[in-house]
């Protein structure tokens, strides 16, 4: 698991859904870890026994008496579902389990998208969510991508997006790669703040675990961290994006000085660099996020 400290603004914007009582939500991510674990923190802070439903285990408690993180009050409201577990493996038979149990809770389903095309799954979904509309329980389903909801669940249903890992997320996981791989004794980084920094940037639109590959990937090729990695890097990010086959990524290889004309358009961003640092945002300053060249073809742009 990808180790990192949650956005605070998508544990309150989660907590928030949870807490107005919208009975069905779906959690879109690529990562399913990220999300279990920020829904255990949220269970956590709200009081919640929380229960987990694949199709290979069926419907599982997550409030085990041996988990020395649990808040005891959760453990006394974690009554098991009904049936055993090897008996909610369907989709139908974990919905009525979770029917029959009273109280509140909060039930993530993992693999459920695809059974929605199944009558019984839609009955059992319909029948939940008025019920769970009146009081503190959730069904959290996870999907990678938009689901084409029936016509007649569509109002149930709130959509929560876990956004990709920020900056702050990002420079974790470098620091927790460093510090996983330098237990080893060879592994030395050697980097200035401006390239950690672009090292970081470099690594923005990447899932968790793939900034964690990107990065191990730049780190045991040669035992250290350094600005030859930065290159390296680009190189790996290249090769995750286009795998996915929707985004060509082109390692920029030219400066401003390779721009002929346009000296208004250079003075302005070369007032606004200290935008893009550390200690500029540090002071307040907000980066720019676009540019718009307005002009006759043929003129420069």
């Amino acid at each position: 698991m990808v180790a990192m400290t949650e956005n605070p603004s998508q544990s309150a914007e989660l907590l928030l859904l949870i807490r107005s009582r919208h009975p069905i939500i779906l959690l879109r991510t690529l990562e399913e870890e990220r999300a279990e674990v920020l829904i255990q923190n949220v269970c956590q802070e709200l009081i919640l026994p929380l229960f987990i439903w694949t199709v290979t285990d069926g419907l599982v408690s997550m409030n085990r008496a041996n988990n020395d993180d649990l808040d005891p009050r959760i453990a006394a409201l974690a009554e098991s579902v009904g049936g055993k577990e090897s008996e909610t493996r369907t989709a139908a038979r974990a919905l009525a389990a979770v029917a029959t149990r009273p109280g509140e809770g909060v039930y993530v389903f993992k693999d459920l998208v695809s059974q929605l095309t199944d009558p019984a799954v839609r009955r059992r979904l319909l029948d939940l969510a008025p019920q769970f509309a009146t009081g503190t329980r959730s069904l959290i389903i996870l999907s990678a991508g938009p689901v084409d909801w029936p016509a007649e669940l569509e109002r149930w249903v709130a959509t929560f997006h876990l956004k990709l890992p920020d900056e702050r997320q990002l420079a974790e996981i470098v620091r927790d790669a460093c510090q996983s791989l330098s237990k080893t004794g060879r592994v030395k980084a050697e980097l200035t703040r401006s390239q950690y920094q672009q090292l970081v940037n470099s690594l923005r639109g990447l899932t968790g675990y793939e900034a964690t590959l990107a990065i191990n990937r730049a780190i045991v090729e040669d035992d250290r961290l350094d600005a030859d990695d930065l290159p390296r890097l680009l190189n790996v990010k290249k090769e995750i994006v286009s795998r996915k086959g929707l985004l060509e990524f082109i390692a920029p290889d030219q400066s401003l000085r390779d721009v002929g004309g346009l000296e208004n358009l250079k003075n302005w961003l070369e007032r606004r660099r200290t935008g893009y640092t550390v200690e500029g945002r540090k002071f307040g300053l907000t980066a720019p996020r676009g540019l718009l060249l307005l002009g006759v073809q043929g003129c420069g742009k």
